[in-house]
């Protein structure tokens, strides 16, 4: 049996076609062969009369051997004109009302076959018939998904929080600060990231979604305050609100979810987080030394629980096919995202200029602004777009969105992050000596981006840009620059490393996927 591209909650049904639910809950229809299907007309939903789990149909159809008489009756019954007890399947005139979910008893991979009224008149040739292409609150597969107001919306939370963590580092600019706020950082992402992945399953103007939504962003505003003293007094309000982000936005996904393997899934994401939540909680009860640890092996389970497929007693493991992803929305989510860090790295370079405005301030606002350009558009000149492209119509999506988009823009967010606390640093000290904690920003900033995109188009295309590889090696190269230039000559080679990068990659732009 083909399957039947939808494009909408309308399809069209011929006497034997068949109903199946499928992984993501949908109730999918599926189209017998053309060289059975013959001259059997279109037909009305109103002219459905019967659902069954037993292949008959009607001897007009000639598909079947086996007359349904004598078949186990199906569990609906007749119903002519009825959708009431036709679970999935509705009529034209009740689409615009409500969409019907898939019968109660429906279990993915079960097949449901439809039965066509023998009083059809070959007349009837253009008839519709609909068929309930998802269910509940879940988004519709099967056309372009684009984001919505709603996350848009939501992001501005992140926004914030994206801030925090620059103003963070850049008051504790020091190895166990960089330590701690890359912990936070973890933190934030993966209460974005897994929204991301909840609004690519669930539709974000559901008046449900959007409702859990909104807690979800009013808790991440909760913790977006207390980053500057999570290591302090606001370790408790930090680890309370992350926790009440990831587990009750994944148990309404779990209560959301129609039975089957999107609901076994996501039942096993909500045991990790609740295991990781008492890692979270215990470390914002501790203190010192002891909070930094626990937090940290709270991180580890965040982070290794999707490669071992979110592993749970009783429940089973998922593979990344049971995800059912929509691949180009969750790559647009995580380039808006880095919209967000790179929205943040500007509005620092410009407020630190103002309040310090100079001929050399200016000299490294441009420097600073250049970098920013440059790291933009070796990203989004030349592989965003491709990226999505690939991810969609790739045999394995939830592959690609966990590995490539999940962990793999991780680093880029980072290097926007740690340039941005560089261009404060430099527009505020452009001259005199290059402090090591300036010279590490400078050049690590870019450095985490670059390897971050690299190691992305190593996943999506299979190869290491030499760009990239290039461009890594002469920012490490210029470390030795430090003792012997000030600020805002060592940004400006960083700015020129990036920028090189930067044309190269749109040099080959044409060329995906080959290495740039």
């Amino acid at each position: 049996m083909r399957r039947r591209a939808a494009t909408g909650p309308l399809a069209l049904a011929r006497d034997g076609d068949r109903i199946t639910l499928d992984s993501y809950g949908a109730c999918v229809l599926h189209v017998a062969p053309e060289s059975h299907a013959g001259v059997v007309p279109l037909i009305r939903a109103s002219e459905i009369r019967t659902m069954s789990r037993t292949p008959c149909f009607s001897s007009r159809s000639g598909i079947g051997s086996m007359p349904c008489s004598g078949m186990p009756g199906p569990p609906f019954g007749p119903a002519p004109h009825s959708t009431s007890t036709l679970s999935g399947v509705t009529s034209t005139s009740s689409m615009r009302r409500s969409r019907s979910r898939c019968p109660s008893n429906t279990t993915a991979g079960e097949s449901w076959y439809i039965k066509i009224s023998s009083s059809l008149s070959a007349e009837r040739s253009l008839a519709w018939a609909a068929v309930t292409m998802h269910t509940g609150t879940l988004r519709r597969r099967g056309g372009e998904q684009r984001v919505t107001f709603t996350e848009l919306f939501f992001d501005l939370v992140y926004v914030f929080a994206v801030t925090q963590l620059s103003h963070l580092l850049l008051g504790h600019l020091s190895w166990r600060g960089a330590a701690q706020t890359l912990l936070l950082l973890l933190a934030v992402w993966w209460a974005w990231i897994y929204t991301a992945w909840h609004t690519n399953w669930f539709d974000p103007d559901r008046p449900s979604v959007r409702i859990v939504l909104v807690a979800v962003m009013l808790a991440s505003l909760v913790m977006s305050a207390a980053l500057p003293r999570a290591f302090g007094e606001h370790g408790l309000m930090f680890a309370a609100a992350y926790v009440a982000v990831q587990v009750v936005r994944t148990a309404c996904s779990v209560a959301a979810a129609p039975r089957g393997p999107l609901r076994r899934n996501l039942a096993r994401v909500l045991a990790w987080a609740v295991l990781s939540g008492a890692f979270w909680i215990a470390g914002g009860l501790a203190h010192g030394l002891s909070r930094e640890l626990l937090w940290a092996a709270a991180v580890g389970a965040d982070l290794l629980a999707p490669w071992v497929g979110f592993v749970t007693p009783g429940l089973g493991r998922s593979s990344t096919t049971d995800w059912s992803v929509d691949g180009a929305h969750l790559a647009e989510r995580c380039q808006l995202f880095l919209i967000i860090a790179f929205g943040e790295s500007i509005l620092v370079t410009g407020a630190t200029f103002a309040a310090h405005p100079s001929p050399v301030a200016a000299a490294a606002l441009l420097t600073a602004f250049g970098a920013s350009v440059g790291l933009w558009w070796t990203y989004f000149g030349s592989s965003a777009e491709a990226g999505s492209r690939m991810i969609a119509a790739a045999d394995d999506p939830g592959r690609l969105a966990r590995s490539a988009y999940t962990f793999l823009h991780l680093p880029m967010v980072a290097g926007v992050v740690v340039s941005a606390v560089a261009d404060e640093l430099v527009i505020h000290h452009p001259g005199g000596h290059t402090a090591p904690g300036t010279a590490i920003a400078v050049l690590a900033g870019p450095a985490l981006f670059l390897t971050g995109h690299a190691l992305f188009r190593r996943v999506v295309w299979g190869r290491i840009p030499r760009s990239h590889l290039a461009g890594v090696l002469v920012l490490a190269a210029l470390g030795a620059l430090t003792p012997l230039v000030p600020p805002l000559a060592l940004a400006a080679c960083a700015t020129a490393t990036v920028a090189g990068v930067a044309v190269r990659a749109a040099v080959v732009r044409r060329g995906e996927p080959r290495a740039a």
